[in-house]
């Protein structure tokens, strides 16, 4: 109803009508306005320890330059590994996150709904397996029978399997312990554990403050991938943001690799001074080679997918095409270019 229609009644209902009309006429407007500028209040955003751009865009305060203008809100949480912040996305605390491509594809598979925009890190000498100082192994084939500890549900548990393949054996010809990453590496040094198999940063904790050893990386067996996730709803929503925050992760990725000792320092503040500034310089270029979801990252996730099926951790049959689109982070990248 008009306003000039609420004016046409008696004068006590219309005065009621009349005031009723114009909220209603406000709120709509209000609505219309929020719905046109297309923009969230607040980004809620996820990162793991070693997830160089994120902590980087956190500390340099990237996120709030590129978003200030639109009187946007960043939070973040930080999390240990990805099953956590998997089921953070499914209860619908985040909009946006960096995660293990393991962990992604399993969440996604099981009806979480987020998908995957772009991606850290690649490359095939991300993790690696170790043994304790004392410990004589040469070589996977060396620990049948032997405790070895990973992260279940992590992206390492992929290449645990690719070295029992290529052992030709079975899971049950090793004593396998379920450890969070950083539970992994005090086993190892405790000589709890024969072995473990980690990525950085903790491959350079274990053996640069534990004297752990470096047996076999991950060359040859699995491209890593870290991917970047956004909600379905977030994207549907904002699809501009979503693009805008890649280009804050490509813009912080490529900072890091010009600024080595101030990124150093950044590491160090953020995760309490867990390695030697030296070691956290020679990680800077490692932590975000190969940033981007080129034709790689979607490679292994495929491969990751297919081991999944294999083990029948994944029972249905989802399009793993549909998990990934990389049109966002192309837009990102001549964003960036642009400036």
């Amino acid at each position: 109803m008009s306003l000039s229609n609420c004016y046409a009644k008696g004068m006590c209902g219309a005065l009621v009508e009349g005031l009723l009309c114009a909220s209603l006429f406000f709120t709509s407007c209000t609505q219309k306005q929020e719905l046109a500028s297309g923009k969230p209040r607040e980004i809620r955003l996820a990162y793991q320890l070693g997830h160089l751009p994120d902590i980087i865009a956190l500390h340099k305060h990237f996120f709030e330059e590129e978003f200030e203008k639109d009187s946007i809100r960043i939070s973040f949480k930080k999390f240990d590994y990805g099953p956590p912040e998997v089921e953070a996305f499914n209860a619908g605390e985040l909009d946006f996150g960096s995660i293990g491509d393991q962990p992604a594809i399993i969440g996604w598979a099981r009806g979480v709904e987020f998908k995957i925009v772009g991606n850290i890190t690649g490359g095939k000498n991300k993790m690696a397996l170790l043994v304790p100082e004392n410990s004589e192994a040469k070589s996977f084939g060396e620990l049948k029978g032997k405790k070895i500890a990973i992260t279940v549900g992590s992206n390492i548990q992929h290449l645990f399997n690719q070295f029992l393949k290529q052992n030709s054996w079975k899971q049950s010809d090793v004593n396998l312990v379920n450890l969070q990453f950083a539970d992994c590496i005090t086993a190892l040094a405790a000589n709890e554990i024969d072995a473990t198999i980690l990525s950085d940063p903790y491959i350079s904790i274990a053996t640069y403050k534990y004297g752990a050893k470096v047996i076999s990386y991950s060359d040859g067996l699995k491209y890593t991938t870290l991917p970047y996730i956004a909600s379905n709803k977030f994207i549907e929503k904002y699809p501009d943001i979503v693009t805008r925050l890649l280009k804050v992760y490509r813009k912080s990725a490529e900072w890091a690799r010009n600024n080595h000792e101030e990124a150093a320092d950044i590491l160090l503040k953020e995760e309490n001074n867990l390695l030697p500034r030296e070691i956290d310089v020679e990680l800077i270029d490692k932590y975000t080679e190969n940033f981007g979801l080129d034709e790689n990252a979607v490679a292994a996730f495929g491969e990751t997918y297919k081991y999944l099926k294999e083990t029948n951790v994944i029972r249905n049959n989802p399009d793993i095409t549909t998990l990934y689109d990389g049109s966002f982070d192309e837009a990102a990248k001549i964003l960036l270019d642009d400036e």
